[in-house]
Parts: C-alpha cells; structure tokens; sequence
C-alpha cells in the first residue's frame, strides 16, 4: 500500500494528474456524505453488486468514468469481482466453506465476514488490521486448506510472482478456486527488477511499487505453477445493458482470472 506522500507523487507522475487527483478528492468526500443522505441517489437504472443499492447512477458528473457506488465506496473492479462469485463460484451457497483473502478490499470484507458458515481468513504482509500476517510467497497455511482464495492487485508488487501462484495452488483444495487480479496491458508481459527510477516505474508500470505489467500471456505464467485457467470479462458475465446498470465502464477492458489446481 502506497504511504501518502506516494500516492501523490503516483498521482502527480500519472498520464491525468488533474483527474486524478479530482477522483480521490470526490472519493473521501463522498465517504463523509450522512447515511441519512443516501436516499438522494436512489433510483432504478443502477445496481450494486456488493452492497445491493439501487441508484439513480454510478459515479459523478465531472468525472462520469469514477464508477464508485455513493453508498459502499464499491468501485467497478470490486463489483466485477463479486458478481464472479455470485455467478461462476458457488461461493454464496448454502455449504460451509473457507475463504483466504489477501490484502482485503475494505468494500468487500464486511460482505464476506457477514457471510454464514465461512470460515474467513485474512492476510497480508505490512497491514496491522488482519486476521494473520502472511507472505503469499510462503505461505504459513496448509495444504489444501481452503475452498477459496481471493487476490487482487497483489502479485504486481511480488518479486517472485510464480512462487505466489505456487503457494495459492497448494493451499486450496483440489476443487478449490482462486480469484486473481490485477493491471493489465494488451501487450506481453514487461517486468524489470532492476528499475529503481520512480517516475520510470509509473510511466511503465502504472505505480511507484509495481514491479511489472502484466499481459495476456500471464495465463502461461498460471499454468506453469499448476493452475487451470478461466479469463474472465464482464461481457462473459453480462450483456451490454447489465454492464451500464451494474456500473461496469464499458471502454475500460476489467479482466479476471479465475484459477483451480490443475488436474493431473
């Protein structure tokens, strides 16, 4: 996680440094509005996957791609991920079940604390405000210990990458799945251990402390750890006019990938 004075320094280097610091300004303010206030943004052409709010719309006038929902802060990344596993995990079935996530999406844990009968575990390497401090390269966990394992924008700060899908391909169960995500480009993957220079870093690697950007080919990468792979876009999820209401931004190519131990 970027330390304030990194995040404006990401921001002020960025290819839209106004837009995007007008984005995180709305952003906080948005998270002071009263629940008493909520009503304002009711409505019937939007809906929130993660928190279940029907609203007028997504987002604000002067930025209309900032899709975050006024009431949970929910952002389209984190919409698209749950509607994955409402529709193509089982995940909010009736079974009981086990989750590990890493680094966890303040929108997205309550809802899955709150779920019943999971067994919620949290983890991340710097963050204080989790159930086991955990290094994803080396995993504290055991084998086949989990039905579910959920990481998003994560494996981008990782120097060893393939040792992380490793890890997650051994702690969940034969029938386990795992949810990845993170940035990517439309080319192959481009990584450089070596590049120290910060403005370097964000100019080819869209932050400060990301050590790669990722492309298409990082299915190859999946495999070689010993995962199955399904690549997944809100257009295998929904038709166009379910992308509108649940607040997917159409020109923006959100992408997923959802992984199970290979069967051999």
């Amino acid at each position: 996680m970027l330390k304030p004075l990194e995040q404006i320094e990401n921001l002020a280097y960025g290819p839209r440094p106004l837009a995007s610091f007008a984005s995180v300004l709305f952003g906080r303010v948005l998270h002071k509005v009263p629940a008493a206030a909520h009503r304002l943004f009711d409505g019937t052409g939007c809906e929130c996957t993660v928190c279940g709010a029907q609203l007028k719309s997504f987002g604000h006038t002067h930025r209309p791609d900032h899709l975050s929902c006024p009431i949970c802060g929910a952002i389209d990344r984190d919409r698209f991920h749950q509607l994955i596993l409402q529709r193509r995990t089982g995940f909010y079935d009736d079974a009981p079940k086990s989750l590990l996530h890493i680094a966890p999406e303040p929108v997205l844990e309550p809802v899955f604390r709150a779920t019943p009968q999971l067994r919620y575990v949290s983890g991340d390497l710097m963050r204080p405000n989790v159930t086991h401090k955990v290094d994803i390269c080396n995993m504290q966990f055991e084998d086949n210990e989990f039905d579910f394992a959920f990481c998003s924008h994560v494996l981008e700060h990782v120097p060893d990458d393939s040792a992380a899908m490793r890890e997650f391909a051994r702690v969940v169960k034969p029938t386990g799945k795992i949810l990845f995500a993170f940035p990517q480009g439309t080319t192959p993957t481009t990584e450089d251990p070596t590049l120290t220079n910060r403005k370097e870093r964000i100019r080819r690697f869209g932050q400060i402390d990301h050590l790669r950007m990722y492309g298409p080919d990082v299915v190859e990468r999946f495999e070689q750890a010993g995962l199955a792979v399904t690549t997944l876009r809100p257009r295998d999820l929904c038709d166009p006019a379910e992308m509108i209401r649940l607040g997917f931004n159409v020109p923006v190519d959100l992408v997923a990938y959802l992984c199970e131990p290979a069967k051999h």
